[in-house]
């Protein structure tokens, strides 16, 4: 049988959610300081193409303390909370599709916390037989492109057929996975903080879609 494992941010749902959800949860909190406006500002920075130092610039902007331990307080509760976030439709439709016709799981890399919190939000244990969090062996070491997450998923599912790996970001998706004998396919979602990066040489996908269901018919 063939195992279909996926990526989750920008794969499964769009991450740019997890970061508004997260952005909206601090103005929340804030608002109850006396902080009002955090969550505008943050989102027009994230929406701007900005990917650090939000936080940072955002509470200098309202004028409020925006000290190492100030920015590491907000760093903290944005990682930690539950996120309000969704399935991308058309991945809704390939888990339900495929359900108990193929053994599906998933490899995601980013904090412990975080990456546990996402994946209960969009109630993923029911759905896949096979979760690794790449942190949860050992840090960011252990993150894609180690090949440590793959081979965790090739020990707990035993012989298969053949492994799929279905991701989104070119830079380090699909170079292991590759190395390992695996079919990869890129998904290239509309929103998606990688969908117009070009993959160097050597880090491409077998497969290029932009609708998770298309996997019904290549795979």
């Amino acid at each position: 049988m063939t195992v279909v494992i996926f990526d989750l941010d920008d794969t499964l749902y769009l991450e740019s959610e997890f970061a508004r959800s997260g952005f909206r949860h601090l103005d929340t909190s804030l608002r109850t300081r006396g902080i009002s406006g955090f969550f505008e500002r943050a989102w027009e920075r994230f929406c701007a193409g900005h990917r650090t130092k939000i936080f940072d610039a955002v509470l200098a902007e309202l004028g409020v303390d925006a000290s190492e331990a100030k920015v590491r307080e907000l760093v903290e509760m944005f990682r930690s909370h539950r996120p309000e976030i969704s399935l991308a439709p058309d991945a809704a439709w390939l888990l339900d599709h495929w359900a108990g016709e193929r053994a599906l799981g998933l490899i995601t890399d980013g904090w412990s916390l975080t990456q546990h919190q996402k994946i209960d939000a969009l109630a993923l244990r029911q759905r896949l037989a096979c979760i690794v969090v790449s942190d949860d062996l050992g840090g960011p070491d252990f993150w894609k492109p180690s090949p440590a997450p793959f081979e965790a998923v090739m020990s707990r599912m035993g012989p298969r057929e053949k492994f799929v790996y279905v991701g989104d970001n070119p830079h380090k998706d699909f170079v292991t996975a590759r190395k390992l004998g695996w079919k990869t396919v890129r998904v290239r979602r509309k929103g998606g903080l990688h969908e117009k990066v070009e993959p160097l040489s050597g880090y491409e996908s077998h497969h290029v879609v932009e609708d998770l269901r298309a996997l019904s018919s290549l795979l």
